[in-house]
């Protein structure tokens, strides 16, 4: 099952919430996506979705606690935006094309198609000296393409919340793995958030 991003549609969204009422309800125009790779197929009468706050959809941001008093009360993209251009981050995929082999978010599961030209990328940014993965498909990727570059190969991945050195694309870089941010991810929040201020 080959996954490529499709495009969204607007869509009414509403939560309707027997047990706590209408404290816990809402409604709303959003975008809506399938997600996945092999529950696209015609053998999965059900289909996982990913719902998109975007104002060109209705709703540009969702607030409400979805997940209770414990979990994050609302996503705000332009923050998050302007966090990132004020410390020089930029994100991008370390593959355009993958091929899930299960339906199943893991990795292990998970093959590369079409990698990422991350030289080409870092062409157009000759002031980045610095790489960051979290996923271990993408770290395994981009250890090979680090080592294309290298007359000494880098054997080992780095483990989480540290980095390593190394000299490529004509310039000195660090390669940081951090944890993955997923809440699936066997690492408290706070423990993450401490990891990802190293790289402030």
């Amino acid at each position: 099952a080959v996954h490529r991003r499709w495009r969204a549609r607007t869509s009414l969204v509403e939560q309707i919430s027997p047990v706590n009422g209408a404290s816990d309800e809402f409604e709303g125009s959003a975008g809506l996506r399938i997600r996945g790779a092999a529950s696209r197929g015609s053998g999965y009468p059900k289909h996982s979705l990913r719902l998109l706050f975007k104002s060109i959809y209705g709703m540009s941001k969702l607030e409400h606690p979805l997940f209770g008093d414990e979990g994050t009360k609302k996503f705000d993209k332009e923050s998050i935006v302007s966090f990132a251009e004020k410390h020089g981050f930029a994100f991008f995929d370390t593959a355009s094309k993958v091929n899930r082999l299960k339906d199943n978010a893991s990795d292990n599961f998970l093959e590369i198609l079409e990698p990422t030209d991350i030289a080409s990328l870092l062409l157009e940014m000759p002031d980045c000296h610095r790489i960051v993965t979290t996923g271990g498909k993408a770290s395994e990727e981009l250890l090979n393409q680090i080592n294309l570059q290298l007359s000494e190969p880098i054997h080992e991945i780095p483990s989480v919340g540290t980095c390593c050195t190394f000299y490529a694309w004509n310039r000195s870089m660090e390669w940081w793995r951090m944890p993955s941010t997923s809440r699936a991810y066997p690492m408290s929040l706070d423990k993450k958030a401490e990891h990802y201020a190293k790289l402030l």
